[in-house]
C-alpha cells in the first residue's frame, strides 16, 4: 500500500484518501447519470426527415431542439416526461424545442 501511495503521490492519511475516493465516486455517478440522460434522448423514435438539431446541457438544465416536419410536440413531451421534468416546450417553424430538468 505504501508503494502505491508513493507511486501515485497519494496522501498518507486514510481521511484524505477517503475524501478523494468520495469525490471520484460522485464524479463517476454524475457521468453515468449524464450518459443515461443522453441515451434516453438519442433513443427518441424519429420519423424520416426528423433529426436532433441540438442538445445543450448546463449544470441544471438540458435544452433540446429537434427538426420535425409534423407537429409532434405531444409525442416528444410524453417520451421525455418518462425521465425528465419539462420546464418548457414548444413546436415552432418546424422545430420542437424543450428545456428539461431532473
Amino acid at each position: 500500500m505504501q508503494r502505491i501511495k508513493k507511486e501515485y503521490d497519494l496522501p498518507s492519511t486514510s481521511l484524505q484518501l477517503g475524501a478523494i475516493i468520495n469525490s471520484l465516486t460522485k464524479n463517476v455517478k454524475e457521468q453515468i447519470d449524464l450518459r443515461k440522460d443522453y441515451m434516453h434522448i438519442i433513443s427518441i423514435e424519429l420519423k424520416d426527415g426528423e433529426w436532433i438539431q441540438n442538445i445543450d446541457i448546463s449544470s441544471k438544465e438540458l435544452a433540446l431542439k429537434i427538426q420535425s416536419s409534423g407537429g409532434r410536440k405531444v409525442d416528444f413531451d410524453i417520451y421525455l416526461k418518462k425521465v425528465f421534468n419539462i420546464k418548457s416546450s414548444k413546436f415552432q417553424n418546424g422545430y420542437y424545442e424543450a428545456v428539461l430538468f431532473k
